[in-house]
């Protein structure tokens, strides 16, 4: 089984560094240090969940293709740390981040 996570920085004082990882297909979050951390953390949740629905013999939803947006709204952005203070990420206009020993290819449960 496989599922799409999305990360995201968590904003509040004393979790620098640390990431939301939102599995929209299961309505579940996870929050990690680091990509990594969270990509983890997001994977054990999804597998215990998975457990729990399936001992309890409920029908465990499957991910059919997911599209992600982004959307653009007038004025100004607050700062947040990984932008410039401008609403733009630092690395506009640079090469997209790369993973290469990314996890991001694992799959998730006994199903493939």
């Amino acid at each position: 089984m496989r599922y799409s996570v999305i990360f995201e920085p968590i904003q509040e004082p004393g979790f620098e560094g640390y990431y939301y990882a939102h599995i929209p297909a299961l309505d579940l979050t996870a929050q990690g240090e680091g990509i990594a951390g969270a990509l983890t953390a997001a994977r054990e949740l999804v597998k215990a969940w998975i457990t729990r629905k399936r001992a309890r013999g409920e029908v465990i939803p499957m991910e059919c293709g997911s599209v992600i947006a982004s959307i653009e709204v007038p004025g100004p952005l607050p700062p947040c740390p990984q932008n410039r203070g401008n609403g733009e990420p630092e690395n506009r206009g640079k090469e997209p981040l790369r993973f290469p020993d990314s996890p991001f290819s694992d799959s998730v449960g006994d199903g493939g």
